[in-house]
């Protein structure tokens, strides 16, 4: 774990796919005992992305389920029956959270609906994540990322007004799971303070928008919309997007008029003049020129990077801090860049006890410095089932046969890995 400030606490998470396991999973990462309720035949997830080596269906993880599911414990019940009804109530009955991102008619049919269970548990954080949000025509409406994106208004604002693109990451669902962590410990922190739970809810839309809280808030304004601008963005009008060099690398750049970089850099491009030109030689002018003098802009700037090689490039830039720049990296590129090393960014990861050790992303919140290098392992389907319902209470006999009984479903079901994505 990356700290154990959380230590104590007790999260119970009914939840699938990314956007809740992961919001858990940060919550893991600080100290949190997270205790994930999978159905019999494991959450689905499991099996998203399966890497080459599967084995037993017991004991899956796939790509999805391994990003997510770090250093959880694993309680396998079937809710459906009496036994795996009841036990899901005595273990929500001794958390601190109980984390979910189920529906909410699915959730008043396991009564782990939020009205039901803030009767029961007063103290209780009920954090529960939606795809929509839960109030509105569409509350109860089926979310995946690409969905949110889309009627978020992001996809609109990638790629080009043509071809809208999505991102390509699950940006919907990951960033909806570090609002649903914020709003846990919200809410922690909340009862800490006045002695009172309250319910938390967040949405994979509500925070689509809060990602695009200036761009909204400029439109909001009277400014123009923002449309998809390509390489750039549609309200940083100066030198600011990604550019193609002579030999195809690809730089971001982001260069402004302020302390002659603006200069030195057209200076070195070849065409000090463009730097000189008055059109667009102090910052004001550069922020509010006309759409037709910005496309010359970046033509001479297209044009300029075009004509010099990927190192000649950095060799100029690393020499001048007041320019900000990066190239683009591909995966490989980050899993090798040494900051993300030195920072943990990429840290280590055991998926099993057979398994060698694997590179995973770290948690992106250090608290006293101390970046976490390893991470406990994502558990198998109900590796914790006895040890944990044995805990509250519950005899040995009755979680032996409804162990027995997931087995049987899990076998019948005749669960197969073997090339899924």
């Amino acid at each position: 774990m990356t700290t154990s400030l959380l230590e104590g606490i007790r999260v119970v998470e009914l939840a699938t796919a990314l956007q809740g396991p992961l919001a858990a999973q940060y919550l893991s990462d600080h100290g949190a005992t997270v205790i994930k309720i999978e159905p019999p035949t494991g959450d689905a997830s499991r099996f998203v992305g399966v890497y080459p080596s599967p084995g037993h269906a017991e004991q899956v993880r796939g790509s999805q389920f391994i990003s997510a599911n770090r250093g959880k414990l694993s309680v396998c019940l079937d809710l459906k029956t009496p036994f795996g009804h009841n036990a899901a109530a005595t273990l929500v009955a001794t958390a601190d959270v109980f984390l979910t991102n189920l529906r909410q008619p699915a959730l008043e049919r396991l009564a782990l609906d939020a009205d039901t269970l803030e009767k029961r548990h007063p103290d209780l954080i009920y954090a529960r994540a939606t795809g929509f949000g839960p109030f509105g025509p569409d509350a109860d409406k089926a979310m995946i990322d690409g969905a949110a994106q889309a009627r978020g208004g992001i996809t609109a604002l990638s790629g080009s007004s043509v071809s809208p693109t999505p991102p390509g990451c699950m940006l919907a669902d990951t960033s909806g799971a570090l609002t649903l962590a914020l709003g846990v410990l919200t809410g922690l922190t909340g009862r800490l303070l006045t002695g009172h739970a309250h319910r938390v809810d967040t949405s994979a839309l509500g925070t689509q928008l809060y990602l695009q809280s200036w761009e909204l808030q400029h439109a909001m304004l009277g400014g123009e919309k923002s449309t998809a601008a390509g390489a750039h963005h549609a309200l940083l009008n100066g030198l600011y997007g990604v550019y193609q060099t002579s030999d195809e690398g690809q730089l971001f750049i982001g260069v402004f008029q302020e302390f002659g970089a603006w200069q030195r850099f057209w200076t070195f491009a070849g065409l000090p003049e463009v730097g000189e030109d008055q059109r667009w030689n102090d910052l004001a002018q550069q922020f509010t020129i006309d759409e037709a003098t910005l496309e010359q802009l970046r033509a001479y700037a297209t044009e300029a990077i075009a004509a010099k090689g990927t190192e000649e490039w950095t060799d100029f830039l690393a020499r001048e801090p007041r320019i900000i720049w990066e190239q683009v990296r591909d995966f490989d590129g980050v899993f090798a860049d040494p900051q993300n090393i030195a920072n943990r960014h990429i840290a280590s990861l055991n998926i099993d006890a057979h398994s060698e050790t694997t590179p995973t992303v770290g948690n992106p919140v250090m608290v006293g410095g101390n970046p976490c290098d390893e991470y406990a392992p994502p558990p198998g389907i109900g590796d914790h089932t006895m040890d944990i319902l044995s805990g509250v209470g519950i005899s040995s006999a009755e979680i032996n046969r409804h162990i027995n009984h997931c087995h049987f479903l899990r076998s019948s079901q005749n669960v197969n890995t073997e090339g899924v994505q």
